[in-house]
């Protein structure tokens, strides 16, 4: 599934940003149990559905994640923030996840060999995993206690549409708007 919250939707963009977060965050638990899981029961059924599971996830929706925070919501905040310093943290923040994102691309290249060989019954560690579990929950945290707060707070109704509009394109599904009279409510 490449949408991260079946309730929220691309009128508001911001939460489907934060429950992409919130399926990183179990798919990290779930990589910490499937290291004893392996240990315990070796590369059983439940260990290769978890691996598919994690891989599906992290080969198709977390770019599609990277690219909603780099092209779409970092250069909407840019224009909204109205403070040099603000404009300057911004900016930081925007190399910043650029970088962090390269990274985790690395290291779910580390680790995405070890799952494909657990899902072919090859191996039963998972050496990779812990620095990319830590490496993904220091960059969500960051974001939904930095960036995401002042999304909420800058960006205007205008704003939002545009980003839920580039979201849904970006994985070719329409944008529905929410009805007039809901949008009052």
């Amino acid at each position: 599934m490449l949408l991260p919250n079946p309730t929220a939707g691309f009128t508001d963009p911001l939460a489907l940003l934060a429950g992409c977060h919130r399926r990183i965050a179990g798919f990290c638990d779930t990589l910490e149990r499937l290291d004893d899981h392996l240990r315990k029961a070796g590369g059983d059924a439940a260990a290769r559905t978890a691996a598919e599971r994690i891989m599906a996830y992290f080969d198709r929706a977390a770019p599609l994640h990277h690219a909603d925070e780099e092209i779409d919501l970092l250069p909407l905040l840019r224009l909204r923030v109205e403070t040099p310093d603000a404009r300057a943290s911004v900016a930081a923040w925007a190399r910043r996840i650029a970088a962090e994102h390269r990274e985790q691309g690395a290291s779910w290249a580390r680790l995405r060999p070890e799952l494909v060989a657990l899902r072919e019954g090859r191996t039963e560690r998972l050496v990779h995993a812990a620095a990319f579990i830590d490496m993904e929950r220091s960059h969500y945290r960051f974001e939904d206690a930095d960036v995401f707060p002042l999304a909420r707070r800058v960006l205007q109704r205008g704003d939002i549409e545009t980003l839920g509009r580039a979201m849904a394109r970006r994985r070719d599904v329409p944008y529905t708007p929410e009805p007039k009279d809901a949008r009052t409510r």
